[in-house]
């Protein structure tokens, strides 16, 4: 079924569960969490321009669309005009960049966006850090009750956790995560914002008036140590430099920096 037009040609999505054939088209350096994710069927949609023999396509999961495959295809322009406003584009694939550069210009705005490695984490330090938590406050593993309300609760907490996998029971079948309560409030969330077969994306939140007494790191601690007994990799990309700071003191290494394109405008 037709999914996306573009000024002259119809993009179609992948709907094959078999999306080996996607996996061709992506090239070393955009291997990420998300193309997993995507690329597993776990999470995201994907448009191409032929079902039966793509060349180009865009993945897309949450915010996140990620360019791949032929960057010379005539269709390419078509493609990267119909990456709707308020899509942050990772184009590592610098033939990919120069061109959306080049397509979008004065559409587009640059966000810059930190890795980390986790190759040098240590579960002594995190358990360490898990043990830090104030008396006021206490720690429980998201349960369905935890994550009804997590669903209703105000920014910064509702639509980053739960939200991207469509429904609380799918998030309790392949997500996990953990909440810190002060009474019935819940004032720090660490959840797994995507996962794949091998690994998670971590997504923490704060409430601004609980900020800066340890929480974040207390609450991500306990997603880790999960994830780890789970033989699932952690993953940690940073939007600020007090997220970055955080992954830090959490043991993650600085892996260098990144930009992000946003398209700001049709």
């Amino acid at each position: 079924m037709p999914s996306i037009q573009s000024r002259k040609f119809i993009f179609m999505e992948f709907k094959n569960p078999n999306r080996n054939i996607i996996s061709n088209l992506v090239d070393p350096i955009d291997q990420s969490i998300f193309t997993e994710c995507i690329l597993s069927g776990n999470f995201g949609t994907i448009e191409v321009d032929d079902c039966n023999d793509p060349q180009i396509a865009l993945l897309s999961f949450a915010d996140v669309i990620i360019p791949v495959g032929d960057v010379r295809h005539s269709r390419v322009t078509d493609l990267i005009n119909t990456i709707p406003p308020g899509k942050g584009i990772i184009a590592k694939n610098p033939l990919w960049k120069e061109k959306i550069l080049d397509v979008l210009s004065n559409k587009i705005v640059n966000l810059e966006r930190y890795s980390f490695s986790n190759e040098n984490l240590n579960p002594k330090a995190l358990h360490q850090m898990k043990s830090t938590l104030p008396e006021k406050f206490l720690i429980k593993r998201i349960d369905k009750n935890l994550a009804e309300k997590l669903t209703i609760e105000p920014p910064p907490l509702t639509r980053d956790h739960i939200f991207n996998f469509g429904t609380i029971e799918r998030f309790l079948g392949i997500g996990f995560g953990y909440c810190i309560l002060q009474g019935n409030e819940i004032v720090s969330a660490a959840s797994t914002y995507a996962v794949s077969n091998s690994g998670i994306e971590i997504q923490v939140n704060t409430t601004e008036s609980n900020r800066g007494n340890g929480l974040a790191g207390v609450v991500s601690a306990s997603l880790i140590l999960e994830s780890i007994d789970r033989e699932l990799v952690p993953h940690w990309d940073a939007a600020n430099t007090t997220s970055a700071r955080l992954a830090e003191r959490l043991g993650f290494t600085p892996a260098g920096s990144y930009e992000m394109i946003v398209r700001t405008k049709p």
